[in-house]
């Protein structure tokens, strides 16, 4: 299988592939925000724009002031990560559309083509009236951005979802990342198994492709091999 380049997203153990989508669960805010802050820590030190997406602002400007305390230039901080309100990027009179936040997406990396993007989304607001729009909304974007210079980092909080819905989010990702104990995990989810077992299974279609078409050009010149010799015996 063809592996994608792979960057640390919180501290020096825990990476993923570029092009990953991950579904980030939290209980209180203190996790939240520890959580953004390294992973806009380790976006910031390997050059990548990062593109926070939350429902207070201030979250972004603690964790700005937090990075420039490990001794990393303010300029180059502010130059790195771009704070954007969730009523801004998200919603449009209020309401949320699938097809317009995709379009954003698609808009930011083609305006960034050098740069890796780190986006990371609070969707602390997702309520009942739009929740199936949302969920299609988070597997579409596992589709479509698992093969570009980005990582998208979905953070949930706990305490507003249902079992239910919880798992169905889950299954519009490729990763989820959770906390058990006092540690930080990630794992795989059901979404991200059956995608690299498409990518097998594609693979091994297309070497079979290929294999015949290789067979099936050996087999033409045999054929034209074959009829020059009895052309040859015709005019003998």
């Amino acid at each position: 299988m063809f592996h994608k380049p792979c960057c640390t997203i919180y501290g020096n153990d825990m990476k993923v592939d570029v092009g990953s989508h991950i579904i980030f669960l939290y209980k209180e805010e203190s996790e939240l925000r520890d959580v953004l802050f390294n992973y806009a820590y380790e976006g910031v030190k390997n050059n990548d724009l990062c593109i926070i997406i939350v429902s207070d602002p201030h979250i972004v400007d603690d964790l700005k002031k937090e990075i420039s305390d490990k001794k990393i230039s303010r300029e180059k901080i502010d130059k790195l990560i771009t704070s954007l309100k969730v009523s801004d990027f998200y919603l449009e009179d209020g309401k949320f559309e699938k097809d317009r936040t995709l379009a954003k997406l698609d808009k930011l990396i083609k305006a960034n083509p050098a740069v890796r993007i780190r986006a990371a989304g609070q969707a602390d607001w997702v309520d009942s009236g739009c929740f199936d729009e949302f969920n299609r909304y988070e597997a579409a974007v596992t589709e479509r951005f698992c093969n570009q210079n980005i990582i998208i980092l979905c953070a949930y909080d706990l305490n507003r979802l249902d079992f239910e819905n919880i798992i169905k989010l889950i299954q519009s990702h490729m990763l989820i990342l959770y906390k058990e104990g006092s540690n930080w995990k990630i794992s795989e989810t059901v979404e991200r198994k059956i995608y690299e077992q498409k990518i097998d299974e594609l693979e091994s279609v297309t070497k079979h492709s290929v294999d015949r078409e290789l067979r099936m050009v050996e087999l033409k010149e045999t054929i034209e091999k074959l009829k020059k010799e009895l052309n040859g015996y015709k005019n003998k």
